[in-house]
């Protein structure tokens, strides 16, 4: 409770609107659908450097909106939860608008979400909302759990080096 409390202080102390202090409290497809103002596949353009009232802000460029107004070009994104990278595509869910302009800061939770470089945008065709934000959500985890395996065995390696080396320090010194 008092994290919930010390989250909205700060949020008002920083000018953030109050439905944007709603918005950080959930944690389902549905709700994060149903809560967003838009939700876009957006490719980030450049950082713009500005530091907005919490993080840095990004252009970018909108490849295919999933829920909100069509025909809308570019989106500026306040990051507070991951840095993004230049070139790579963010499913993006637009919570919070920053003041009156048309900028939108992510929830600090999932949005935004790496979009696998593996995936195919062809696959959202005639899909619902829901639908195209699950199979973005579910490829971005199946991109995670190789990266967690391939950490996991390069862990391993290296443990086992380790191991290699107190094994030989223990060995008696032939020069002793």
């Amino acid at each position: 409770m008092k994290g919930i409390l010390v989250g909205i202080t700060l949020a008002c102390l920083l000018g953030i609107p109050c439905y944007a202090i709603k918005s950080m409290m959930f944690n389902s497809v549905d709700q994060y659908i149903e809560r967003a103002h838009g939700i876009w596949i957006a490719q980030i353009v450049k950082q713009t450097g500005q530091q907005r009232e919490i993080g840095p802000t990004y252009e970018a460029k909108i490849i295919r909106t999933v829920k909100g107004e069509p025909g809308k070009e570019a989106l500026t994104i306040c990051a507070i939860s991951r840095e993004l990278a230049s070139g790579e595509q963010y499913l993006v869910f637009g919570f919070n608008r920053i003041s009156t302009s048309d900028a939108w800061m992510d929830n600090g939770n999932i949005s935004p979400v790496p979009v696998p470089a593996s995936f195919s945008l062809v696959e959202l065709k005639g899909k619902s909302v829901k639908e195209q934000v699950a199979a973005i959500i579910t490829a971005r985890c199946s991109d995670l759990d190789r990266l967690i395996k391939r950490l996991a065995e390069e862990k391993s390696a290296l443990e086992r080096g380790l191991e290699f080396q107190e094994r030989l320090d223990k060995l008696p010194s032939k020069g002793k």
